[in-house]
């Protein structure tokens, strides 16, 4: 809906409320939807078992715009370590969720790290998401735990990534995934899709001017879309399916 919004106003000004429920937003697109699409823009947090977790509501975006919103009262998060500890605010780690609703008798599933989404260990339901949550229970999603780069040791999240990208001029949306590499592990390869013609040389140059070496792409990929289910949320695993091989020609 942005290429559709006006410069000045909004897309739909008589829409007293608009939420999204898809993946999480980046703060610049929480901003540009609140200023550009609706007056009364908002942003869910949830998962299929779990159902809404928490709530951005429109009061609260300009202080908490990097994250998904406050934890509904019914609900219960925790982030705990890869063991099942609960971690102090602000630190990240695996989010796990209790509702009134879950079902009873769930079988559980054990080893955190190689869970992918909505499964249960101990009575709790873990999304498959890593975030942060504040002393005011708020959270931040910072990936999806399968997402996670691990470049030369060090863990690099997409999404921080995704968030410069996303302050480039040219950049309409990006995603970024790593980039099976034999020195480092994994190297970070950055899919975009651009508004005007700008080389992906020059989007690299402009990264390396903006972040830290160690999260800088290694090669920045244009293409005319990017893959989606059918829920809108980008299809990582596809993309790292077009990576070429190192000397092959760009996907």
């Amino acid at each position: 809906l942005f290429p559709l919004a006006p410069e000045q106003g909004h897309l739909f000004p008589k829409v007293c409320w608009m939420l999204s429920c898809g993946a999480p937003m980046l703060a610049s697109e929480n901003k540009q939807a609140l200023d550009h699409l609706s007056p009364g823009f908002g942003q869910n947090y949830g998962s299929t078992m779990a159902g809404m977790i928490t709530l951005l509501e429109t009061r609260d975006i300009d202080a908490h715009i990097d994250t998904v919103g406050k934890v509904l009262p019914q609900v219960k998060v925790q982030i705990v370590d890869g063991d099942g500890r609960v971690l102090p605010f602000g630190e990240v780690g695996h989010i796990r969720v209790r509702t009134p609703g879950i079902a009873a008798d769930l079988d559980d599933v054990k080893g955190i790290e190689q869970r992918q989404s909505d499964l249960v260990v101990d009575g709790w339901i873990y999304p498959g998401d890593l975030g942060s949550l504040d002393s005011e229970g708020f959270l931040t999603i910072v990936g999806r735990t399968s997402d996670i780069i691990i470049r030369g040791g060090i863990n690099v999240f997409p999404s921080e990534v995704e968030e410069l990208l996303g302050e480039h001029p040219a950049v309409v949306e990006s995603a970024v995934v790593g980039w099976a590499e034999p020195m480092m592990g994994e190297e970070i390869a950055a899919f975009v899709v651009l508004r005007e013609e700008v080389s992906p040389k020059a989007i690299l140059a402009w990264c390396r001017s903006r972040i830290q070496p160690d999260k800088q792409p290694r090669e920045v990929f244009v293409v005319p879309v990017l893959p989606r289910n059918a829920n809108g949320k980008v299809i990582k695993k596809e993309l790292v399916n077009r990576l070429p091989i190192r000397g092959d020609s760009q996907p």
